[in-house]
């Protein structure tokens, strides 16, 4: 772009500022940017998984054979139900809940041999908690209290639930053979996902999956967690964001505050070779 060009657009610019930035125009300004984060990948929760980009995900990296993957935060194995139908790879399904986990082993009764359940909470420590469940979705429940100021649990009716957790090393440590092919990893832990990696570094570092999925949401907001410190955490991958509809795979730059927002995204993580 030229010079002009570059005056031109500035112009244009700062006069839509110069008229937008007012109280009157700050509702249809927050449903722009709404549709704008949309389409840079925020606000990407559908239960299609062709809209979010999870299926068109698999195509990307079917030259890769995946063995196994582990399906923390599980659900009713609604992510599962896509992993078993996109690719060949067995399953190891972790949901710490016992309604959802009652509806996964119908899963693991339909794909015997492919997919295995086990009724635990994956974090950074061994012991037995309490999970905040919201009695309308039980996919939305979430560990950390921090949690509970999120504007989407305010007023609403929250159960406890004793559940039992346990890291992902621990979990190695006693069924490392279980665990050794692992390929592919896929955190959705409504919130607790820092704490899933931060009790994965043993594991991390001697099985090295090449691909770790992770949902990331307003929860990291009230935990202070931002994506560039999840990056820590993996310093040996590339960060892609999925993109609605799966268009493309989109490398970022954790450290690029546009990058950082607090909406849902889906980012996956891929190994060095």
């Amino acid at each position: 772009m030229t010079n002009k060009g570059r005056r031109l657009l500035r112009l244009v610019f700062d006069l839509y500022v110069f008229i937008t930035a007012r109280p009157f125009f700050q509702g249809a300004n927050e449903k722009f940017f709404r549709a704008l984060v949309s389409s840079l990948g925020y606000m990407n929760f559908s239960e299609d998984f062709k809209m979010t980009g999870e299926k068109s995900l698999f195509k990307f990296i079917e030259s890769q054979e995946i063995r196994k993957i582990l399906d923390i935060g599980a659900n009713e194995g609604q992510w599962a139900s896509l992993a078993l139908g996109e690719t060949s790879a067995k399953i190891i399904s972790f949901e710490p809940q016992k309604l959802p986990f009652n509806e996964l082993e119908k899963l693991c009764e339909k794909y015997p041999g492919r997919i295995s359940a086990h009724q635990l909470a994956i974090s950074n420590r061994n012991t037995d908690i309490e999970i905040n469940v919201l009695e309308s979705s039980s996919g939305l429940s979430y560990i950390d209290n921090e949690i509970s100021l999120h504007p989407l649990f305010t007023g609403k009716l929250i159960i406890k639930e004793s559940i039992k957790a346990c890291s992902l090393d621990s979990f190695f440590e006693n069924y490392g053979s279980e665990l050794e092919d692992v390929d592919f990893i896929k955190i959705d832990t409504e919130g607790h996902e820092f704490e899933v990696l931060l009790g994965a570094k043993v594991f991390l570092n001697k099985v090295q999956p090449k691909y770790v999925q992770i949902e990331m949401n307003l929860h990291q907001l009230f935990k202070n967690k931002t994506l560039l410190e999840f990056s820590k955490l993996l310093p040996n991958y590339k960060i892609y964001q999925l993109l609605p509809f799966g268009n493309s795979l989109y490398r970022i730059n954790p450290s690029d505050p546009a990058r950082n927002i607090f909406m849902l995204a889906n980012f996956i993580f891929i190994r060095n070779y």
